[in-house]
């Protein structure tokens, strides 16, 4: 088990605050008609980052870059 240190929690539209999964964010991604490389970037992106502040930009460059 994780410690809860190194875990990052994501509010979900519900308002439910829930830890961080890359394996639904990539799910979700592909659901909603992203290409694989394109959920790749964001995911590499994501890896990269040391900020979770960083996905509202990714999703929006990936919006104006698909």
């Amino acid at each position: 088990m994780q410690s809860a240190i190194n875990e990052i929690y994501i509010t979900k539209a519900s308002g439910q605050r829930v830890v961080f999964d890359s394996n639904k964010l990539r799910q979700s991604l592909s659901r909603s008609g992203a290409t694989s490389e394109q959920v790749e970037v964001v995911l590499q992106r994501y890896r990269t980052s040391s900020k979770m502040e960083c996905l509202p930009r990714i999703f929006t460059g990936l919006l104006s870059n698909g």
